[in-house]
């Protein structure tokens, strides 16, 4: 290294080799974000949490499971908050109980869409959240809100497993780690040219 050298830039991901690099520089303390924070609802009354078999009209919560490790791979910190049902003052009651909670975000899947069910939305609009973005022209995955309350986000996905996953890769990941503290928050785009022999 030559001296001055930037070894990690603010915003990177400290990685197995920048610690090397670190130490090698003689480098012995870094100034780090703090893990954030976040607390995962799913909402349905046709929820079946494994390993119990779903009986008919059920099906298993597959979101909770895709959701918690899409968001400890991010580095953020997951409790969850289990499933709640399909009524407004359940949702009111497990979203108050979260806001005096540590967290920087709710995350919630399910009831955003324009069903009698989908109360979500109008639920955090009652409670005094700000909507940032509501629904979205995007298949499957337009069922979407955003909002922020008393310094925290409030991210509400599909219900649907490809919708949430789908409006999760192209809008709540990039605020996470945005809120990580990360500079580089779109993945890169790789371009494979094929060559005809």
């Amino acid at each position: 290294l030559r001296e001055g050298a930037c070894v990690v830039e603010a915003g990177e991901v400290i990685t197995p080799g920048a610690v090397a690099a670190l130490v090698a520089g003689g480098v012995d303390e870094v100034l780090v974000h703090r893990r954030p924070r976040a607390i995962l609802f799913c909402t349905g009354d046709e929820l079946v949490e494994p390993p119990v078999t779903p009986p008919p009209g059920k099906v298993f919560n597959t979101n909770a499971f895709a959701l918690a490790a899409e968001l400890s791979g991010l580095g953020w910190e997951v409790e969850y908050g289990g499933v709640l049902p399909d009524r407004p003052e359940a949702l009111r009651a497990a979203f108050l109980r979260s806001l005096s909670g540590p967290y920087d975000a709710i995350v919630t899947t399910g009831a955003v869409s324009v069903g009698r069910y989908d109360r979500v939305p109008r639920v955090w609009l009652d409670l005094g959240a700000q909507k940032v973005v509501g629904r979205v022209d995007l298949k499957p995955g337009g069922p979407f809100f955003a909002a922020r309350l008393k310094q925290r986000w409030v991210v509400a996905l599909s219900g649907s497993p490809a919708a949430c996953l789908a409006t999760y890769h192209l809008l709540a990941r990039p605020l996470l780690l945005r809120l990580a503290g990360r500079k580089r928050v779109v993945r890169p785009v790789l371009m494979l040219s094929l060559i005809h022999i």
